[in-house]
């Protein structure tokens, strides 16, 4: 026996209506047609599904245990449909994506929000660590992208980087702090006595890190830029920083931002980190295209 979905929702379709006529023009079909199908499949069970009477039909005990079953199955299918036309649009699925810190604490809100609001059914798995870790993970499979700073990447001709925005850095500090009423450029011996903190940094870029604050170290790396931000706001630490991250706290004047010399232009360049060659499904495009918006805004 055959029991196909046609056959399932010929079945639900009689035992709703309780008479095969109705049934047939519920279905699109004629009402021998139906008969037949129906009588084709009891006989290819070896059960009565429905007792005829001359007002209608009613299910049998075997009739109404396969209704049951059915409508089920036929729930779950119409489920399945939906989510596959969903996906085809973009409206639902899966994408996991991972961030550097920079990135995470200038993006993911913004980018939750547009996506939460957007496409409500859509899964989003995030994660933020650094440059080297989230790379392994779009090699391996396990993200569908990420979103790093582009001057920490290795070549690989396995990725296709797609950058994104360069942002200006600057070295910042609490309104109260004793630098912060500076008019002109401040000596890195004038830093000297105040603590410094910065994104953490890769192993073995301790060059990299000192050609930021000069001759001088950093007394605190932390990839959480949201606990720097209120350490920054609250102690006299001096933040390297974007003045995108501090949009907000610089328009209400509670952090400053100094100038140290000799200066030097500093910037991070953000670039989204993909598989290269790997097609990308429909939710994966509306993500990557909601992160490219929200990067190219100020």
């Amino acid at each position: 026996m055959m029991l196909s979905l046609r056959k399932l929702r010929q079945l639900v379709a009689l035992a709703d209506e309780g008479n095969f006529t109705r049934a047939a023009e519920r279905l699109g079909m004629t009402q021998p047609s139906l008969s037949r199908s129906i009588a084709e499949l009891e006989r290819s069970c070896g059960l009565r599904l429905f007792d005829r009477g001359r007002l209608g039909v009613t299910l049998t005990t075997a009739g109404s245990d396969l209704v049951a079953d059915g409508r089920q199955i036929l729930g779950r299918v119409a489920a399945i449909e939906q989510n596959l036309a969903l996906q085809s649009r973009g409206d639902a699925g899966k994408v996991a994506l991972g961030v550097g810190p920079l990135a995470a604490s200038y993006l993911m809100g913004r980018l939750l929000q547009e996506c939460l609001g957007r496409w409500p059914s859509v899964k989003i798995t995030a994660s933020i660590d650094t440059t080297s870790a989230l790379v392994e993970r779009v090699l391996d499979g396990r993200l569908d992208f990420c979103v790093v700073a582009a001057n920490s990447l290795q070549p690989n001709p396995a990725l296709a980087v797609t950058k994104l925005a360069t942002f200006k850095l600057g070295y910042f500090v609490r309104a109260g702090h004793p630098l912060a009423t500076a008019t002109t450029s401040l000596t890195w011996s004038e830093l000297t006595p105040y603590p410094r903190a910065s994104g953490k940094t890769q192993p073995g870029s301790e060059p990299a890190l000192q050609a930021i604050f000069g001759p001088l170290s950093a007394t605190v790396e932390c990839d959480d830029y949201e606990v720097l931000r209120q350490a920054v706001t609250q102690t006299d630490a001096i933040w390297i920083a974007s003045d995108r991250l501090l949009q907000r706290e610089l328009a209400e004047g509670l952090v400053k931002e100094i100038h140290p010399r000799p200066g030097r232009a500093l910037q991070a360049e953000l670039a989204l980190v993909r598989l290269a060659g790997r097609s990308q499904h429909p939710v994966m495009r509306q993500v990557i295209a909601a992160v490219s918006a929200i990067m190219r805004s100020t």
